[in-house]
């Protein structure tokens, strides 16, 4: 198979992306690189030069439709849905980065956060997940019932960390008990994870119960948990 002519020019350019970001790119060689990965063995330089005599720019290009890009000779299906991707998952980011998120201080912040227990239901297990500065990410439901969390809940919980890109998490049990307490065995469950957490670097901030009477327990004010 021929050698790709045109990869080192790829190459010479992500690694000035690698070092300095877009610092000093030309909006074309921003969108040259950008089409690298969609168009392999071609010199991709003048179709980004078109696309922002065309657009006027990259937010021009950004807003252009797929049947507006398809017209640009070079720019084929993969090219156009790749530009269309960048421009929403951009969109997505900023409206997550910007949403506002709640922090939480104390177990009460945490049990304020869920939503009801379904009637009919007996328990159901949560997981908030929170960013760095303990903000919450997102709640997740991790198993419905009223059996206590056994060994299994792990790795699911942990795999969903890792997913939402969380630093630390806190695990809520609702029950519809007036008076929920928690066995040994449920004990033992709850500190494997944080042991199993700390391996990945995610922490385990707090195991809370909160009963139908809106009673919250905390297994790090009783005195169990880490």
């Amino acid at each position: 198979m021929a050698e790709n002519p045109n990869a080192g020019h790829r190459k010479r350019l992500k690694e000035r992306f690698k070092k300095s970001s877009l610092e000093g790119f030309h909006d074309y060689e921003a969108v040259e690189l950008l089409l690298t990965f969609a168009i392999p063995r071609r010199d991709v330089k003048p179709i980004a030069k078109e696309l922002i005599r065309r657009f006027g720019n990259i937010k021009g290009l950004f807003e252009a439709t797929a049947e507006e890009l398809s017209e640009v000779s070079g720019i084929g299906s993969s090219a156009a849905v790749l530009i269309l991707l960048v421009r929403q998952a951009a969109e997505a980011y900023i409206d997550e980065a910007c949403e506002p998120r709640l922090a939480i201080h104390r177990p009460s912040d945490a049990a304020r956060l869920l939503p009801p227990l379904p009637g009919g239901m007996n328990g159901r297990l949560l997981a908030l997940y929170l960013n760095t500065k303990n903000e919450v990410l997102v709640i997740e439901t991790i198993s419905e019932g009223a059996a206590e969390p056994g060994p299994a809940i792990s790795r699911t919980v942990i795999e969903a960390a890792l997913r939402h890109n969380a630093r630390s998490l806190i695990l809520a049990r609702q029950s519809a008990e007036a008076n929920r307490v928690c066995e040994t065995q449920e004990r033992r469950v709850i500190n494997e994870l944080a042991r199993a957490g700390a391996t990945m670097e995610i922490i385990l901030h707090d195991y809370i119960v909160v009963a139908n009477a809106g009673t919250v327990l905390s297994a790090k004010k009783e005195g169990w948990l880490g």
